[in-house]
């Protein structure tokens, strides 16, 4: 699937997150927008794709999207706040025919700073890991023999 405005390649997988009771019961997985978008692109194994900086305004680049058309669309939204660049987001949809029908203002629980009025957006950092072969699913591979370790007293 193609996403709209952007011509970025998106995945369509299942998972049992997915509300079949929310629209055509899929969801277009662009990480980071919500808990569960992490828990998908940990538990889909996705390519990380992240567009909020550590100041908390959409970064200058986004090497992902592969079209002239795409880059220029993203370059306006480059340096706003999530709110900012959400409001065009509507309008460059709205003007390109992608979005079509009434706008419905929807409500829905966020994570808030425990003082803040603004909801907390997920951004990512750089992080050691070091592989222990934890998704080894071979019979009596690393994975097997670190549980067993683990169940050792």
């Amino acid at each position: 699937m193609t996403s709209p405005l952007f011509g970025v390649e998106v995945p369509v997988l299942a998972h049992s997150l997915a509300q079949p009771d929310k629209g055509a019961g899929i969801a277009m997985i662009c990480t980071f927008g919500d808990s569960n978008d992490v828990t998908w692109w940990r538990e889909l194994e996705l390519p990380t794709r992240s567009v909020i900086g550590r100041d908390g305004r959409f970064l200058a680049e986004a090497p992902w999207i592969s079209t002239p058309e795409g880059q220029e669309r993203y370059s306006e939204l480059a340096g706003l706040t999530v709110f900012s660049a959400q409001k065009r987001v509507v309008e460059m949809a709205t003007e390109s025919g992608d979005l079509t029908g009434e706008i419905e203002k929807i409500s829905h629980p966020v994570k808030f700073y425990e003082n803040g009025d603004k909801p907390l957006e997920f951004v990512t950092s750089r992080q050691w890991y070091l592989t222990n072969g934890g998704r080894d699913q071979s019979e009596g591979g690393l994975r097997d023999a670190l549980i067993e370790r683990g169940r050792e007293s």
